[in-house]
C-alpha cells in the first residue's frame, strides 16, 4: 500500500520535474497549492489523476486540514525562508514526514534550533535540501569521514558551468542575502555573509579555477553536527581572482523582500528547455582534512542539475516507502544510509565519480 504522499509547489519548475519522475514510477500522489485553477490546468496537460488540495502553507488552520490526508508532504515552495517556515512547524507537530529541496542555509539552520527535538517527540521525519547540491555532498562526505577520523575541516567546493537559473532559482539568490548565512570557525557556528571568506584555489581538471568564494549552503549545518568539524565553508570555484559575483543587500527590511516577491510574482520568463538543462554542468567537490594532516577529496561531476535533484526525490520517496525511520531531523546522507543513490545516478543521469587527494589545491 502506498503512503498517501502530497507534492507543494508541484506546478513550479522542479516541482513538475518532480511530479513527472513519480508518475513515470506509478507513484500516485495529490498535489498541493493555493491557486485550485493553476494546478488544474497542470493537471490537464500532465495527465495527473490524484487530488488537488488547495490551502495556503503559511496558514496553520489551512495546513492542518490538508495534512490529516498526508503522510509525506514533499515541499518545493520557495524561498524557504519565506514560505515554508509554518508548513515544516505543523508537518512537525502532527507527526507527519516532510522531506524539501532547500539550497538556503538559514532556513535548515533555524528548522534544526526549533523542530529536532520536536520532530522525536511527535515521530515526524524531517529532511531538508534533498537536491543535488546538498544532499550529493552530505552523501560523499559519509563516504570520505571514516569513524576512527577526527576532522579538522570539511568543506564543499562548487564549479558551474554559464546557467540560466528557473524563476524559482532567481527569487530565492535575489532573497537569500536577506537571511542570516554561517560557517563553521574554531568548532562555532558563526555568522559570515556570502563572499565574505575567499581562499586562492587550483583544480587540475579545471585549470582556470583561481579563487574559492564562501556561498553559504546547507550542508555546513549537517557537517557540524555529524563530524564537528574545527572549520567548514561551502564555496563557489571562480576564474577571477578578485570577487566580482552582484552583490545584492544584505539583511534589508521587509518591505524590500515584499517589493522583490512582487516583482517576480509578475514576471513572465521563457521555460528553460531540456536542452538547457542538459547544459548545466557542473562539478562538486569534498575535501576532508583529518588533524593528523590527511587530506581527502572526492569530486562528483555531472549535468542537468535540476534533474538530478527531482531523481533524488524520487529514489528518496522510493526509499521511504521501504523504511520506518524514527522520528526525528535526517540528514540525506543519515536517510538514505547503505541506500546506493549515488550508483542510481551513475546508472540514470550518468554522474561521474573521482577520489583523490590532488584533485583541489588551497
Amino acid at each position: 500500500m502506498f503512503p498517501r504522499i502530497c507534492l507543494a509547489g508541484a506546478t513550479g519548475f522542479t516541482g513538475q520535474l518532480i511530479a513527472s519522475e513519480l508518475m513515470i514510477r506509478g507513484i500516485p500522489f495529490s498535489i498541493l497549492g493555493r491557486n485550485l485553477e493553476k494546478m488544474r490546468l497542470w493537471q490537464q496537460q500532465t495527465g495527473h489523476h490524484g487530488e488537488l488540495l488547495c490551502a495556503n502553507i503559511q496558514d496553520e488552520v489551512e495546513i492542518i486540514k490538508v495534512l490529516n490526508k498526508t503522510d509525506l508532504v514533499v515541499n518545493c515552495v520557495g524561498p524557504f525562508n519565506l514560505f515554508s517556515t509554518e508548513l515544516c512547524a505543523v508537518v512537525t507537530k502532527l507527526g507527519k514526514d516532510y522531506f524539501d529541496i532547500t539550497g538556503e542555509q538559514s532556513f535548515v539552520k533555524y528548522s534544526h534550533e526549533r523542530n529536532a527535538e520536536k520532530a522525536k517527540q511527535s515521530g515526524a521525519s524531517i529532511v531538508h535540501s534533498m537536491s543535488f547540491e546538498s544532499c550529493l555532498a552530505d552523501i560523499m562526505a559519509s563516504h570520505l569521514v571514516q569513524d576512527s577520523d577526527q576532522v579538522e575541516e570539511i568543506s564543499s567546493f562548487y564549479y558551474f558551468s554559464a546557467t540560466r537559473p528557473s524563476p524559482g532559482t532567481r527569487l530565492t539568490m535575489q532573497t537569500a542575502h536577506y537571511f542570516p548565512t554561517f560557517a563553521v570557525r574554531n568548532h562555532q557556528i558563526k555568522e559570515i555573509p556570502p563572499l565574505a571568506w575567499s581562499r586562492k584555489a587550483s583544480c587540475s581538471e579545471i585549470p582556470e579555477i583561481k579563487t574559492a568564494f564562501f556561498m553559504p549552503y546547507p550542508e555546513v549545518i549537517f557537517f557540524k553536527e555529524r563530524y564537528n568539524p574545527k572549520v567548514s565553508g561551502s564555496f563557489i570555484l571562480s576564474n577571477e581572482e578578485k570577487n566580482s559575483f552582484p552583490r545584492s543587500k544584505i539583511q534589508g527590511d521587509q518591505n524590500d523582500l515584499n517589493k522583490i516577491v512582487e516583482r517576480h510574482s509578475k514576471r513572465r520568463v521563457k521555460p528553460i528547455t531540456k536542452e538547457e538543462c542538459m547544459g548545466q554542468k557542473f562539478s562538486l567537490y569534498l575535501r576532508v582534512l583529518t588533524r593528523d594532516g590527511r587530506v581527502k577529496i572526492k569530486c562528483i561531476k555531472g549535468a542537468d542539475m535540476y534533474g538530478v535533484t527531482a531523481a533524488i526525490v524520487a529514489e528518496g520517496i522510493s526509499y521511504y516507502m521501504k523504511i520506518n525511520n524514527p522520528g526525528g531531523m535526517y540528514s540525506p546522507a543519515l536517510f538514505f544510509g547503505d541506500y546506493p543513490l549515488l550508483d542510481r545516478l551513475i546508472t540514470t543521469h550518468g554522474i561521474q565519480i573521482t577520489e583523490g587527494s590532488n584533485l583541489l589545491e588551497l
